[in-house]
């Protein structure tokens, strides 16, 4: 759009665009010559070209001294937890499961995964030894819990060393040759890849996905063989470093990503270029949670890869609910999806502030587990008292006591939908990401709590089966380890 306004003079008038970005800036002063004073765009780059310089060693040596003094203390639970090590060396799974490890999942000394679910058991059951495996940034304080449940699981961080760490520090992400321009429908966008590579060398999540490399490829290297690696699908960096380390230590004979939530048309890392894929550590297979996403794969360039529809194993208990409208109490429960997004969150939390608490209106706000916990209860403690934080670990439990829903785009929505709640849409000025809205489903858009009514009935909801609850095709499942 700003280059059409740029590039034309069909109005024959002064055009104002205003950019936020310096690197946008003077990409279009350069691209298009755009008028500056002061050479504003010029000074600020400058300025952000030292301080990236100053970022650059100043997060290496934030990284090496937490991840030198993690790995001091994990050799001191290795002896306080010999037995859970000594089961992490020795015990050699045929399975094994990547997952997200979060305070939900358990319940005393009881791990439910709630990704996976019982996808475990289910091999169990046939007879295949699976163990767990998590992240290395897992907290001292879920490795604990889960070191303590009654779960096999790999702590991939127990198998670091010093020196992978200053590997890890030592690497600087690949970048273009110079002189080779960033060309993109005839115009130059090397400078905006400038600042993405200044974003990427500062970037702490460079540095952490780089050491779960490390990990991983110590620990497949001592497991040797394993016929099935699963794992959560998005298409993230940390599952590229995941698939590259189990490939390089040919320890993996197969490796089946599982898509595990709904996927929204503009959640781009979905999807692919056409030969982006080439170029990109995928797994073997994608196990899609329905028709509706197995489609979607099909359609998103995703040649070579197997793709397959497995049922939902992350939302089977939405399959219970009654699809029929529930009857509102006389005091209506709001329950607000905080979204992962904390500039998304906080645009709702600064709008139910603003809104006038009334007496008839209960308001509880669930939390993304990607939010900083600590930053957003602190602000609904602001807000006032009639704000509460949903402590509920099932969702499910919640929203049986639940009048109304609103979100900015998550897939609970679309659980609360299925259940029959009346679901509000908080419309930010962000990228939309709402499943409902690509479905087509019934809710109502708001911009303020202020514009929430219960007057309108809600109107019969669409079956939403072969999106999000198809029953779970245990066949598909074990014929993943079954054809090795």
């Amino acid at each position: 759009m700003a280059k059409k306004w740029l590039t034309t003079n069909q109005f024959e008038r002064t055009r104002l665009i205003a950019v936020e970005d310096p690197f946008l800036l003077k990409m279009l002063k350069d691209s298009f010559g755009v008028s500056e004073k002061n050479r504003i765009a010029e000074k600020i780059l400058i300025k952000k070209f030292v301080i990236s310089i100053f970022k650059f060693f100043f997060i290496r040596i934030l990284f090496l001294s937490k991840y030198i003094t993690l790995i001091f203390f994990d050799k001191l639970r290795k002896i306080t937890n010999f037995r859970k090590y000594h089961d992490m060396v020795r015990f050699k799974p045929d399975i094994l499961i990547y997952t997200w490890v979060e305070e939900r999942c358990f319940k005393n000394k009881s791990f439910q995964d709630v990704y996976f679910n019982d996808l475990a058991s289910l091999y169990s059951r046939n007879g295949y030894k699976t163990m767990l495996a998590v992240p290395v940034w897992l907290s001292a304080r879920l490795k604990k819990r889960i070191l303590d449940s009654n779960v096999h699981v790999v702590i991939s961080s127990y198998f670091l060393s010093i020196l992978d760490c200053l590997k890890t520090v030592l690497t600087i992400p690949p970048t273009y040759p110079n002189g080779n321009k960033k060309i993109f429908f005839g115009d130059d966008y090397t400078l905006l890849f400038s600042r993405e590579y200044l974003l990427e060398i500062t970037s702490m999540a460079f540095l952490t996905n780089l050491l779960e490399y490390y990990a991983y490829l110590n620990y497949f290297n001592s497991a040797k063989k394993i016929k099935l690696l699963i794992y959560p699908f998005e298409n993230q960096p940390w599952e590229k470093m995941l698939i590259l380390s189990s490939r390089k230590s040919r320890a993996v004979k197969k490796i089946v990503a599982y898509q595990h939530s709904s996927i929204p048309s503009l959640l781009l890392n979905y999807f692919i270029g056409k030969e982006e894929g080439a170029h990109m550590p995928l797994p073997d297979q994608i196990i899609a949670n329905g028709e509706y996403h197995k489609k979607l794969f099909f359609a998103s360039n995703y040649e070579g890869v197997d793709i397959e529809n497995g049922g939902s194993l992350r939302y089977k208990e939405v399959l219970k609910f009654e699809n029929k409208n529930v009857v509102l109490s006389s005091k209506k429960r709001i329950l607000v999806l905080l979204p992962g997004v904390l500039s998304r969150a906080m645009e709702i939390l600064y709008s139910i502030k603003r809104f006038k608490q009334r007496d008839d209106y209960e308001i509880l706000i669930r939390l993304h587990p990607d939010l900083p916990v600590d930053k957003i209860k602190q602000l609904i403690i602001d807000i006032g008292e009639k704000v509460k934080i949903d402590e509920t670990k099932n969702l499910y439990e919640v929203l049986s006591q639940t009048s109304a829903v609103v979100h900015a785009g998550t897939t609970a929505a679309l659980e609360a939908y299925y259940k029959g709640l009346k679901v509000f849409k908080f419309m930010t000025e962000l990228i939309d990401l709402d499943i409902l809205s690509d479905l087509g489903l019934d809710q109502e858009e708001i911009e303020d709590f202020s514009e929430i009514s219960f007057e309108r009935q809600v109107l019969s909801h669409k079956e939403i089966t072969n999106i999000l609850v198809e029953p779970v095709k245990e066949k598909v499942w074990l014929s993943l380890i079954q054809k090795e």
